[in-house]
């Protein structure tokens, strides 16, 4: 298991410019499950400025051995 943070910054030009920037942390879970790895990535994210107040996911990625 590991911990991971990004910081996240776009910069959008459509009518009104917007520069929203998020800080993205999360955990990275591998589980070797019966010939395969399978990693689960939860995370969570919190804008800064001009982004989404808050927000939840999950990655899940499988691989064969």
């Amino acid at each position: 298991m590991s911990l991971r943070t990004e910081i996240v910054g776009r910069h959008y030009v459509s009518g009104v410019e917007t520069d929203p920037v998020s800080v993205v942390p999360g955990l990275d879970i591998k589980l070797p499950i019966e010939g395969a790895n399978v990693s689960l990535r939860p995370t969570g994210m919190v804008g800064l400025a001009d982004a989404p107040e808050w927000g939840l996911g999950l990655g899940v990625a499988v691989s064969q051995n």
